[in-house]
């Protein structure tokens, strides 16, 4: 196999070699059940890492286009396995479909069904600590008081108790909510997607912390936005990267996780938060504000949001009780100005006509009960010890030139690992052995890092932790000497 790499070329060495596999196939050069070479013989003859390699093969894998045996080895797939049905779908979907951060939101999703004993790779609550029979008390009450009418539709606007509720869970002295502000979405991502397509023509420029959360920046990119990534320190968004984006080009919208950002953890100081809108008021910039991990503070004093210190009605906030409470219910909700509340709600009528009036009462009679408040004093202490387990497991076992954040609260903490490292290539030794993650490049609009990754510990027990990153941390001395001996082999230097 006349298989062609180029090492000055940014593009992973893995991710060459299944091109140049899938390109040989197409040619008739590679014929239908061909045996592939033995990772280890491919590897000598290309001149690169073994786990190169396995992660090529890995990928072939999932595009279809070999099958592995076990005790026989990897065989060609000339026809890859398709649904068609004699469409040519890739050509026919249109070009939102292809977008790559759509293709690495579809990747991060598809980490739990691989077969992981221990997964780090979802931003979930730990299924252990759920309030199944609280809430479902507080389900059957509903339906007891309620009958029929509560299994109707429902307003696009929300269930208005829990409009009420929520208004005065956030309101302060100072920034005072009514019921009237919010709106009721199917999760944070809802009405992120809302957000969206109601600000963004094909073109517009949207600037957010990179790396970044991959559900906000496949839905802006989805519309035709061009996502220019920030630079962030310990504090968030550095202002004076927001101020150097500006002046480049006008932008339609900042979107900023200020609390716990989702990768890296860390949260914004409220001096920062302060110089950012100063910096979005001078340029009438449009600021969406993601906080649905504000109830998850373990450690420090609660800051004041966005939305809350915003006196030239810039901010639109969204948060959710996904990651608090219970995901599956998918039930978020945003305010913000009047002129994009109405808007919105138009949208959300034509999306989804309105959310779960079940879900929404049900939810709302769990918070009425004070149940929701016991919930998070009891998870955040649960958050917090699994926090602590897998830093001081990291320490423990994590060779020299590994650096990470230790949140404040949150469900996840950002890892760099020394230059030369490739985290997707790591992934696929570390699913070998029962542990999953995420590989950084899935964060990043354009040009990513690759010696990252994002470690998520709240749905994992601290046995489990422990045991996970001790297993990492064997994979990742392993590979540290080969990291500097393979540079070439694994490193393509970008952003941040």
């Amino acid at each position: 196999m006349q298989i062609q790499i180029d090492r000055d070329n940014d593009k992973p060495l893995f991710l060459q070699i299944v091109e140049e596999v899938e390109r040989l196939v197409a040619q008739g050069h590679i014929p239908d059940g061909h045996r592939m070479p033995p990772t280890r013989e491919l590897a000598r003859q290309l001149g690169v890492n073994r786990n190169t390699v396995v992660a090529a093969y890995h990928e072939l894998d999932l595009r279809g286009r070999t099958t592995a045996h076990t005790g026989r080895g990897t065989f060609v797939r000339a026809r890859a396995a398709s649904s068609h049905a004699g469409i040519p779908w890739d050509e026919t979907l249109g070009q939102a479909a292809h977008r790559r951060t759509l293709n690495a939101t579809l990747d991060l999703h598809s980490v739990p069904v691989q077969e992981a004993d221990i997964s780090f790779a979802m931003n979930f609550p730990a299924e252990d600590l759920l309030p199944v029979e609280a809430f479902r008390g507080a389900l059957n009450r509903v339906l007891e008081n309620e009958g029929a009418r509560i299994l109707t539709y429902g307003s696009p606007v929300g269930y208005g108790p829990l409009r009420h509720w929520i208004a005065e869970s956030m309101s302060t002295p100072d920034a005072p909510v009514t019921a009237e502000e919010i709106v009721i979405t199917t999760g944070s991502q809802q009405a992120i997607d809302l957000m969206a397509r109601a600000l963004v023509d094909p073109g517009d420029t949207v600037l957010m912390a990179e790396p970044g959360f991959p559900g906000a920046l496949s839905a802006f990119q989805v519309y035709g936005a061009q996502v220019v990534g920030l630079e962030s320190d310990v504090e968030g968004i550095r202002v004076d990267a927001l101020e150097r984006a500006l002046a480049r080009t006008p932008a339609k919208a900042l979107y900023v996780v200020p609390n716990f950002h989702n990768p890296t953890g860390v949260t914004m100081s409220e001096a920062r938060r302060r110089d950012v809108l100063e910096v979005a008021a001078r340029h009438r910039l449009p600021i969406l504000e993601d906080d649905s991990g504000v109830d998850l503070r373990f450690e420090g004093e609660p800051l004041p949001s966005l939305y809350a210190l915003d006196d030239n009605a810039l901010t639109t906030y969204v948060s959710s009780f996904s990651k608090k409470l219970l995901p599956g219910l998918r039930v978020g909700w945003l305010t913000g100005p009047q002129a994009v509340r109405q808007r919105l709600v138009a949208l959300k009528q034509l999306a989804d006509c309105s959310t779960s009036l079940l879900l929404q009462a049900a939810l709302h009679e769990f918070c009425r009960q004070g149940l929701l408040a016991e919930h998070l004093e009891k998870v955040r202490k649960q958050y917090r010890e699994r926090r602590d387990v897998m830093v001081s497991a990291m320490r423990r076992s994590f060779p020299d030139g590994v650096h990470w954040t230790e949140p404040q609260g949150g469900l996840v903490l950002w890892v760099t690992l020394p230059q030369g490292m490739d985290a997707r290539e790591l992934l696929v030794e570390a699913r070998t052995r029962g542990v999953a993650f995420n590989a950084g490049e899935l964060f990043y609009a354009a040009s990513p890092r690759r010696h990252q990754m994002r470690l998520a510990f709240g749905a994992t027990p601290p046995q489990g932790i422990r045991r996970g990153i001790k297993i990492l941390g064997e994979i990742l001395s392993r590979n540290a000497g080969r990291a500097t001996e393979h540079r070439t082999d694994q490193e393509a230097v970008p952003l941040v």
